[in-house]
């Protein structure tokens, strides 16, 4: 969750993402695959990408 919900903080910018999260690029983009595979969506689908930021965002508000 904390890979994902960085990611999205940075509009999709791996290299960005990957800093903040102190990994190289091969594990960012290890765990992103792993994510996307968990959910069964796309990460480069603008519209996956956009349900995914506003459940997140649903899920902040909710608890």
């Amino acid at each position: 969750l904390p890979t994902l919900e960085t990611y999205l903080a940075h509009a999709g910018r791996k290299a960005e993402t990957a800093r903040e999260l102190h990994l190289n690029r091969q594990t960012l983009y290890n765990r992103l695959a792993r994510v996307s595979e968990l959910l069964g969506t796309d990460l480069d689908d603008p519209q996956a990408v956009l349900a995914l930021s506003l459940a997140l965002r649903a899920r902040r508000y909710a608890s």
